[in-house]
C-alpha cells in the first residue's frame, strides 16, 4: 500500500473546489419571482366649497370672524450644573489633589462652566505675547481657525 501524499491530496481537493465554484457559477439563476401589485387606494372625497358669506344687509349680527390662534412658544430651557461627585475615602487616599494649579478659567475655584472660545482666545494671546519675550524665547502664534 502507498503512503499517503500530502500534495497531492490537497491539490485534488483544489480541483475540486474550483470545479463545484464553476459549476455554481455555470448554473442559470433561479426563475424572478412574479410580481404583485395592490391596486390603488381609493381618493378621500374632495370637500364642496362652501357658499361665500354674505353681508347682512337685514341689520342683525354681524357673522363670526375667523381667529387665528398663536402657536405657544416652547418651554424655557433651565441648564442645572451637575452636582459634584462624591469620592469615597479610600479612592480619595490613593488619588490627593495635585499641588499643580491649573492657570485656566475652568479650573478656578467655585467655577461649573467650561471654558469658553474667547477666554481661550485670551489665554493664547497671552502665550503668544508672552513666548517672544527673554532671551531663550519660542516662537508662539496664533492662527485663527474660525469659531468653534
Amino acid at each position: 500500500m502507498a503512503g499517503f501524499d500530502r500534495s497531492r491530496a490537497t491539490r485534488r481537493g483544489a480541483t475540486v473546489l474550483a470545479v463545484a465554484l464553476l459549476g455554481a457559477c455555470a448554473s442559470s439563476p433561479p426563475p424572478r419571482a412574479p410580481a404583485i401589485f395592490a391596486p390603488p387606494a381609493p381618493r378621500p372625497p374632495v370637500p364642496q366649497a362652501s357658499a361665500p358669506v354674505r353681508a347682512n344687509t337685514d341689520g342683525g349680527a354681524p357673522p363670526a370672524a375667523a381667529i387665528a390662534t398663536p402657536v405657544r412658544p416652547p418651554a424655557p430651557i433651565t441648564i442645572t450644573p451637575l452636582p459634584t461627585p462624591t469620592v469615597p475615602p479610600a479612592v480619595a487616599a490613593r488619588f490627593p489633589e495635585p499641588a499643580v494649579t491649573f492657570p485656566t478659567p475652568a479650573f478656578e475655584a467655585g467655577r461649573t462652566t467650561f471654558t469658553s472660545n474667547d477666554e481661550l482666545g485670551a489665554i493664547l494671546r497671552g502665550l503668544a505675547r508672552g513666548a517672544a519675550i527673554g532671551e531663550n524665547s519660542s516662537e508662539v502664534s496664533v492662527i485663527p481657525l474660525g469659531a468653534s
